[in-house]
């Protein structure tokens, strides 16, 4: 709402169509593709401090070839600060209640094409990750963030 009026108004089933979808995207892989991708590379302060105790590393002006270790163990986080950067990273990059596409069987109780469009998506979830699978089967690297099997239904905390 801006002014008490309404910006948008869903007037159509396509408009509602694409509505739900990005709300379902937003909360669903979006959030999937931001949060648990912090994991692994949080969870080594040195190599991605949450804080830092200078803004410049090196400061302006000087040489970053003639920084000294313990300069930059200067700038590093303490190591308390440090392990509460890594608790907040597991709290926030491991916490997965649910799986998209999967929801109590009463959620489709009742409807025969509800229930039958849950199945389908489900499918295509499970063919995308295959595909996944597939193009990773070779490569030393998996990327796993956007694969099916590891994107919540929702946000969860």
């Amino acid at each position: 709402y801006l002014n008490g009026q309404s910006e948008h108004v869903i007037s159509s089933r396509i408009y509602l169509i694409d509505a739900l979808t990005m709300i379902i995207f937003t909360a669903s892989c979006q959030h999937s593709a931001l949060n648990f991708s912090q994991k692994p590379f949080l969870a080594y302060a040195p190599a991605w401090p949450l804080s830092m105790k200078h803004s410049e590393l090196p400061p302006s002006g000087s040489d970053a070839h003639k920084t000294s270790c313990a300069d930059w163990k200067a700038w590093l986080p303490t190591q308390k600060q440090a392990q509460v950067q890594w608790s907040i990273n597991q709290v926030l990059g491991g916490v997965q209640h649910t799986k998209l596409g999967e929801y109590p069987a009463n959620v489709t109780s009742g409807s025969p094409s509800l229930k039958a469009s849950l199945l389908a998506f489900q499918e295509e979830l499970t063919k995308i990750g295959k595909t996944i699978d597939l193009r990773e089967e070779s490569s030393p690297i998996k990327y796993r963030v956007l694969h099916p099997e590891g994107i919540p239904a929702s946000i969860n905390i």
